[in-house]
């Protein structure tokens, strides 16, 4: 079954950020190698830690007082979110699901071109774990 993009959403828990128009989350895994001299081909010893960062963009609403302002407080202020969803439908998303996790929002970009509409992105670290819910 595929995911349609026009159900997707992100939210603040239950709130709904305005104008996004899509996301992205990327998990990644730094493999643990140790080669020694004469090695011609490196050995994995299994994964050292996982992480993800994500991305989001869409249109941007200086009046959207309850998501984008909040999402720019929290860049401004290095504040932990604790409630990003990344909505693929209704009913299942992608959060932090481990206690004490969350994420940073790190770069807040606004462009506005002449023959266009305001854009918005949003770069995501997180900490801690990632999952389906």
């Amino acid at each position: 079954m595929s995911i349609l993009g026009r159900n997707a959403s992100v939210k603040l828990t239950e709130v709904l950020i305005a104008d996004m128009a899509n996301w992205s989350i990327e998990i990644t895994a730094d493999p643990i190698v140790e080669p020694v001299f004469g090695d011609t081909w490196s050995t994995t010893h299994g994964l050292a830690a996982t992480a993800w960062t994500a991305s989001v963009e869409g249109l941007y609403d200086p009046t959207d007082t309850t998501g984008q302002l909040v999402l720019e407080n929290a860049v401004i202020s290095g504040t932990k979110l604790t409630t990003l969803r990344f909505y693929e439908d209704d009913t299942h998303y992608w959060a932090t699901t481990a206690s004490g996790a969350g994420c940073y929002i790190t770069s807040m970009p606004i462009t506005v071109a002449q023959g266009d509409v305001g854009r918005i992105s949003f770069s995501v670290q997180g900490t801690g774990e990632i999952a389906r819910v």
